[in-house]
């Protein structure tokens, strides 16, 4: 698809034509696509898995950060 460049149209002046321009027919593939199951199942298990160790360790940060905090509240 070409995009053709004109001057700013307004609503009453925007036709098809002006808009864009086919310059071959569509193919259809030979055969059908189909989705890629077993990628899309182990992308989904890896990045599961780093999304949960990367939320285990930001709660690790936080109770050390509060424990830390109590601590140094309690030795004041």
């Amino acid at each position: 698809m070409t995009v053709l460049h004109s001057a700013p149209a307004t609503a009453h002046s925007i036709t098809p034509e002006s808009l864009y321009r086919v310059e071959q027919a569509s193919a259809l593939p030979a055969q059908p696509i189909k989705p890629k199951k077993p990628l899309i199942v182990a992308l989904g298990l890896v990045l599961g898995g780093m999304l949960g160790i990367f939320i285990a360790l930001i709660r690790l940060m936080l109770k050390k950060r509060s424990a830390k905090m109590a601590s140094s509240i309690n030795n004041c």
